[in-house]
């Protein structure tokens, strides 16, 4: 006759196994994240090494870090920061035989992560300023490159990173795009403009679009003198 175990052993036998399952969950998502920021950290480097030298990452080291990335999406396919890695680093130039076609790959492949990673996280500025970014890289100034530029704006009203990306994307698509989200841009640049005057003057200088910069009567000082420096002659500065 086979003995029964009792019922506090199986509740507690029970438990052992829950806990165990918990605790082995807790360190995949740990792990996991842990990949995300040093893939992060690996593009910082990348992007530096560009900055300062010039020198684009080679195609195995990007294909490295996506798999990766892959790896960690095994551990916690729930990561939304995995994504947008993913989606970051295929948005990022490399050094291939065949530039130009690998390029167009990756933007189209961006693309559809980027796609992924908002509706991962439609909260996230970040992730909405990204996929702005990758649709306009990619020639793709659409409705939906459109929507992507006014949820960066709406969501990221206290992010200055997000805040001059749209300004940037925004000028430079500024006579096609529809008045309405004209108008969120120009909040957007009226809003930085009081604490970001320098930067908003070197995107809308590059851009072209320093008519824009008048178009708001509140202006900082050192917006101003910016003003006078490029637009010399009697009509120095913006008209009151």
């Amino acid at each position: 006759m086979k003995r029964k175990l009792p019922v506090a052993d199986i509740s507690i036998f029970g438990c052992a196994l829950l806990l165990l399952f918990l605790a082995a969950f807790a360190i995949r998502v740990a792990w996991a994240a842990e990949i995300a920021q040093d893939v992060a950290a690996a593009r910082a480097v990348f992007q530096k090494r560009f900055l300062e030298l010039g020198t684009l990452p080679q195609l195995p080291e990007r294909n490295a870090l996506l798999e990766l990335v892959a790896y960690a999406r095994e551990l916690d396919i729930q990561n939304p920061e995995l994504l947008e890695n993913k989606a970051l680093l295929l948005s990022m130039p490399v050094e291939t035989n065949d530039f130009d076609r690998a390029a167009m790959q990756f933007q189209g492949d961006a693309v559809t992560e980027f796609v992924a990673a908002v509706a991962a996280r439609p909260v996230s500025a970040y992730a909405w300023i990204n996929l702005a970014s990758i649709r306009y890289q990619a020639g793709k100034v659409d409705t939906q490159f459109y929507a992507a530029l006014e949820n960066a704006a709406l969501l990221g009203p206290w992010e200055p990173d997000v805040q001059l990306k749209v300004i940037d994307l925004g000028l430079a698509v500024w006579p096609e795009m529809p008045q309405a989200l004209q108008a969120v841009v120009a909040k957007v640049l009226g809003q930085a403009q009081q604490h970001y005057a320098s930067k908003v003057f070197e995107i809308a200088a590059r851009r072209g679009r320093l008519d824009l910069l008048c178009r708001f009567e509140r202006k900082t000082a050192v917006a101003e003198s910016m003003m006078a420096e490029v637009l010399p002659g009697p009509e120095v500065g913006c008209r009151r």
